[in-house]
């Protein structure tokens, strides 16, 4: 049909990072409900704990009662006949299950976290070896272009470098002003500066040099992007 557009095909490998973000999103939400559970199930078991510390307290008190109630007794005074020690001991009783209930549900959530926790470190390497894929095979023939045009440039620096260098030994540049030493010194402080990166292998001296942002951070924005949309762009990925 003219004038509609057909959707472009999914890779394989963006259809297996969409799964892996959809299974990590999953076991972080299941790992997160536990985490909750597991802080109330805390909470539950600090305040069963309190109860129950006071529930035998009242046990204490009504037994101390229980006995003054019999020597009354034994007074010939007249004493009701209720007893509160039936009464706490049941009490006491309740508490200490509910205690021993919050304490087993902790318990269970805490041995369920685990396993969630699990789960999310299982779920994120997956996640991790997706996001791999697709770069690899999104980034390929950037790579291979920027590979080879980078192997050009520094054949091309080499030759020059050792250019410059028997240029600057042999004092074309103008020298700095009052150096009197045996080796050439260039006036241009940005001369120097070049100079001193082509003597220092290391690719972090000319780090200065980098636009800004550096294009290893730009691609590490993709990757953590990739991390939680299955369909966002590499930079200078022909896909």
């Amino acid at each position: 049909m003219l004038g509609v557009k057909k959707k472009a095909a999914v890779s394989p490998e963006r259809a297996a990072l969409a799964d892996a973000v959809a299974r990590f999103k999953s076991a972080e939400a299941r790992r997160n409900a536990v985490l909750k559970a597991e802080e109330t199930a805390i909470r539950d078991v600090w305040e069963a704990r309190t109860a129950m510390e006071g529930a035998e307290a009242a046990v204490t008190a009504a037994r101390e009662e229980a006995v003054l109630q019999t020597v009354a007794r034994l007074m010939g005074e007249n004493v009701a006949e209720a007893s509160p020690v039936t009464r706490a001991f049941q009490g006491a009783q309740d508490a200490r299950v509910r205690h021993e209930d919050a304490i087993a549900a902790r318990d269970i959530l805490n041995a369920r976290r685990g396993e969630d926790d699990r789960a999310v470190q299982s779920a994120a390497m997956g996640l991790d070896s997706c996001v791999g894929a697709v770069i690899a095979a999104e980034a390929a023939p950037h790579a291979a272009a920027l590979a080879a045009e980078v192997i050009a440039l520094q054949k091309e620096l080499a030759a020059k470098s050792n250019e410059l260098f028997w240029l600057v030994d042999h004092r074309a540049f103008p020298q700095a002003e009052g150096y009197t030493g045996i080796a050439a010194r260039p006036a241009d402080n940005e001369l120097r500066q070049a100079l001193i990166r082509l003597h220092e292998a290391p690719v972090t001296a000319w780090t200065d040099l980098l636009p800004r942002p550096a294009p290893s951070v730009v691609w590490s924005a993709a990757r953590d992007a990739l991390r939680l949309d299955p369909a966002a762009p590499l930079p200078g990925a022909d896909r």
